[in-house]
């Protein structure tokens, strides 16, 4: 027994140096404060040209020549009592031409663009059943910009999601194996699944792009480890007798820098199932892949915003060249301070 605790003892010590003083923490210091200190220039309520809401958009450089679709951006806004996902280019990051849509129940779509030019899409797509995740793969920024795709797959709900729920928010975690052949390939996405009243976190591997060949991993074995325990150690406690918590943990977005894996995720203490009490409370994390823990935002807005979700990230050239860190947060309406609607904007790096 007294063998045992020592080993404990060294274990945790271990540990715990590991994480409070870790080569990653400036890295991560210095990507906080430049996403907390949101810039006069940033864009609230973003909207392309035809005046339809951005809402959750993820945005990504194409490096094409044609400087009018130097970025490109997939978002959704609603549609008949549902939504769609909207594909827009841009040359400014600030004017979005919508150039095609996604099918009637498209929502909280992510983009990647592959090491040869292709782009992956992941999106959610509602069921009267549940959501499911589709993913679609295009030969050419033409073909996304057209929305045609050369193949697309949909992953069904695991057996183990609770009855009537569902599973969404996908981000592409990354692709490996991949020369120009989506077929021989493995691809890592993440997601949340419905878990009683509240959203948890989950990611998949897709071998060959068969839907046949997925493999689900739960937390805390996700493909990044322990990112929903990194965010619940915040959401915890600030459980109150009226929150019903420990509330959600939903949509996030990965990068890298400085040789470093980072995510911001998104997270919220109440889960009391009524959006207009749990959507004032939406927080969002800065995920450490080296440490396992993640630090609390506080984005200083120039309206105040009290709540901030669905956080969207991209390292890329700005329109001048500089490298930047590009952020997109959706402001719900129940937030105090801000209007409601996606927030963009980018800092140097």
């Amino acid at each position: 027994m007294k063998r045992v605790v020592q080993i404990l003892i060294i274990a945790i010590v271990v540990i715990g140096g590991l994480v409070d003083g870790a080569p990653s923490d400036t890295t991560r210091t210095l990507l906080k404060d430049k996403i907390n200190n949101v810039p006069s220039s940033a864009i609230y309520g973003l909207e392309d040209t035809y005046g339809n809401t951005m809402d959750c958009a993820k945005i990504i450089q194409t490096f094409d020549t044609d400087v009018t679709k130097r970025y490109v951006a997939v978002y959704h806004y609603p549609w008949g009592g549902n939504y769609k996902v909207g594909i827009a280019k841009s040359s400014n990051l600030t004017t979005w031409q919508q150039t095609s849509l996604l099918e009637f129940g498209s929502s909280q779509a992510n983009i990647m663009r592959l090491s040869d030019g292709r782009y992956l899409m992941a999106w959610e797509q509602t069921y009267s059943s549940g959501n499911r995740i589709r993913l679609r793969y295009f030969l050419s920024l033409t073909d996304l910009l057209a929305d045609h795709s050369d193949d697309w797959i949909e992953i069904s709900i695991p057996s183990w999601v609770e009855s009537g729920k569902a599973i969404g928010t996908p981000n592409i975690y990354t692709i490996t194996g991949y020369s120009g052949n989506i077929y021989s390939s493995v691809l890592y996405v993440g997601a949340h699944y419905g878990s009683s009243n509240h959203d948890r976190q989950t990611s998949f591997k897709v071998t060959n792009f068969n839907k046949n060949q997925v493999e689900w991993l739960r937390n805390p074995n996700t493909y990044w480890p322990s990112i929903e325990d990194s965010v619940l150690y915040w959401l915890i406690p600030q459980q109150t007798s009226s929150s019903d918590g420990p509330g959600n943990v939903g949509g996030r977005d990965s990068f890298a820098y400085n040789g470093y894996q980072f995510a911001l995720i998104e997270g919220n203490p109440w889960g009391t199932g009524t959006d207009s009490e749990d959507f004032k409370h939406w927080q969002s994390f800065l995920y450490d892949r080296q440490t396992l823990n993640s630090d609390k935002l506080q984005l200083v807005t120039s309206c105040g915003a009290t709540s901030y979700a669905n956080p969207h990230v991209t390292l890329l050239n700005d329109p001048n060249n500089v490298f930047v860190i590009l952020l997109t947060f959706f402001i719900p309406t129940e937030s105090v301070g801000c209007d409601a609607g996606t927030l963009l904007y980018w800092v140097p790096l």
